[in-house]
C-alpha cells in the first residue's frame, strides 16, 4: 500500500512539474563569458596548454578579457623587430621540443631571455600578412624569482 501511495504522489508531481509548455531559455556560451568580463582569467600549469588552445581556438570569447598567465620570457627576432612571446615547454613531434605560447605587446622594459614572468593584459585580435590571431596587449610585466613548471603537457 505504501508503495502504490508513493507511486501515486510521483505521478502527481510529475503531472504538475513535467508537463509544462513554457520554454526554457538557454544562454550561449558567448553570453555567458561576457556576463563575466571583469573577471581575470588566469591559465595555471595544470592546465596550460589546453587553455591557450581554446583562446586560439574561440577568439571571440576572450577579445577584451583580462589573462594573466606565467612563463619564461621567449623573444624572436623577426624581419628587424622582436616579437616577445611567454612560454612553457611542451611535447612536440619529437619527443619533449614543443613550445606553448602566446605573444605579447607593450612598451614596457623587457627582462632577459628566459626570465621567468608574470604576464597581465587584454587579449586582442589582430592581423598579419600570416592571417588573424590574438595577442595579450600588456598592462603589467612582472620579472618572478620563483619559477613554475617549466614544462606541461595539458
Amino acid at each position: 500500500m505504501k508503495i502504490i501511495k508513493r507511486l501515486l504522489i510521483l505521478l502527481f508531481l510529475l503531472l504538475f512539474t513535467g508537463c509544462s509548455n513554457s520554454k526554457v531559455k538557454v544562454n550561449s556560451q558567448k553570453e555567458i563569458v561576457s556576463t563575466n568580463d571583469d573577471m581575470v582569467i588566469e591559465i595555471k600549469e595544470k592546465m596550460f596548454i589546453a587553455q591557450l588552445d581554446d583562446v586560439f581556438t574561440n577568439p571571440n570569447d576572450y577579445i577584451g578579457r583580462t589573462i594573466k598567465i606565467e612563463g619564461f620570457y621567449d623573444p624572436l627576432e623577426m624581419d628587424g623587430r622582436t616579437i616577445n612571446y611567454v612560454s612553457r615547454r611542451s611535447p612536440g613531434c619529437c619527443g619533449n621540443d614543443g613550445i606553448a605560447c602566446i605573444e605579447f605587446i607593450g612598451d614596457k622594459k623587457m627582462p632577459k631571455r628566459n626570465d621567468w614572468i608574470e604576464v597581465i593584459g587584454k587579449i586582442e585580435e589582430y592581423e598579419d600578412e600570416s592571417g588573424k590571431s590574438v595577442r595579450i596587449r600588456l598592462g603589467t610585466l612582472n620579472v618572478k624569482t620563483e619559477r613554475g613548471a617549466e614544462f606541461v603537457s595539458q
